[in-house]
């Protein structure tokens, strides 16, 4: 709440509603950041940086929407998605050990997976209200069927490829997850405002694709050159559609000029205004870049490397401060044991993990 929503930095804030969800949204990278580093830091050091990343996404948020003035307000494709990402890659090069990504636990189970999928439903049922909630009225009911239309076509998607990459036509768990969420991601940006359904759902099968490919290759890629580790796929999920909605949003905006200048630019910009938005929707209401001389383009393109900078460069100093704190040795990594109450049966396989990992 201190740090979220706010365009002054004056020392009074009023709790309201909106500031609330603020609050809220600002959660999200955070998660993303903690499923990049899930089983491999201390519950101190995710703390730690938690702290900080809430931090960096109000710094990021402030500059991308007060000071460059893009817009990002429907389900934060950069803001919320894309800066999760790479916070978490630019904290996962230096709080990472070397060597926890060949631990055998860091692996999916099948069990975990099932249960796993009971979460994406929930995921996938209330995407479309995160996307909608900052949307202007006029088009939020737009921004909700398009999303859903996206979600369905990367469900396709999901299926198709994970099918296809498995090379035995069967289904991956951990992919289904990913990818028939894609299309919520790949459509958070300002093209949900302009996107008719059929745009939505091949916007939507696009993120499914994309995701499903960076899971099945990039993953162990990112591991191998980079030293990039990634637990759940966040960089599948939340980075690659995040920027696809990113590009997708600068193609929605190419087209806007003077044309669209409505009354809420001027007086007489509204009684020469010859085109507007699709939905009922208001270019000078929505864009604090509205010339009509392709500001608007031009800001929205500003929006993922300024995103990306703050993200990594944040990212890697949160992941200094960790290197500070205590975290678990390799052999622990990934060991449920250590900070939850577990079956017997199930403490002795994890040590004999443990001893198999330090040998």
């Amino acid at each position: 709440l201190r740090v979220t929503g706010r365009m002054d930095f004056t020392d009074k804030f009023v709790i309201t509603s909106p500031a609330i969800m603020e609050g809220l949204y600002a959660t999200v990278p955070v998660q993303i950041t903690m499923g990049m580093l899930l089983g491999k830091v201390s519950l101190s050091q995710l703390s730690t940086v938690s702290f900080i990343c809430v931090l960096a996404y109000g710094v990021n948020f402030w500059i991308c929407t007060y000071i460059l003035g893009a817009y990002d307000n429907v389900g934060g494709s950069c803001i919320i998605h894309l800066f999760g990402a790479c916070f978490g890659i630019g904290c996962t090069l230096k709080a990472s050990l070397k060597g926890s990504a060949e631990n055998p636990d860091n692996a999916a189970r099948y069990n975990a997976d099932v249960m796993a999928i009971i979460g994406t439903i929930l995921n996938w049922m209330t995407f479309p209200t995160f996307n909608a909630y900052y949307a202007p009225a006029a088009v939020q009911q737009a921004v909700v069927i398009n999303t859903y239309l996206s979600l369905f076509s990367s469900c396709v998607a999901s299926m198709i490829f994970s099918s296809l990459y498995s090379g035995q036509f069967k289904l991956d768990p951990a992919d289904i997850q990913r990818s028939s969420l894609a299309g919520g991601v790949a459509i958070s940006s300002v093209a949900s405002l302009f996107a008719r359904p059929p745009t939505a759902m091949i916007i939507g099968l696009l993120g499914g694709f994309v995701c499903s490919t960076a899971h099945h290759f990039l993953r162990r890629l990112l591991e191998k050159k980079l030293a990039v580790t990634d637990t759940v796929g966040a960089i599948s999920l939340h980075a690659l559609p995040g920027l696809l909605a990113w590009v997708c949003g600068i193609i929605a905006v190419w087209p806007l000029n003077e044309e669209y200048n409505g009354r809420w630019s001027s007086v007489s910009a509204g009684s020469v205004q010859t085109r507007t938005l699709p939905f009922g929707a208001e270019m000078d209401l929505i864009f604090l870049h509205s010339q009509g001389n392709g500001d608007t383009a031009l800001y929205q393109v500003y929006l993922a490397p300024v995103t990306m900078v703050i993200g990594l460069v944040a990212g890697f100093i949160a992941g200094l401060v960790a290197n500070f704190i205590k975290g678990p040795s390799v052999a622990r990594t990934f060991s449920d044991s250590m900070y939850w109450i577990v079956p017997e049966d199930f403490q002795m396989t994890e040590d004999m993990t443990m001893s198999t990992a330090a040998k």
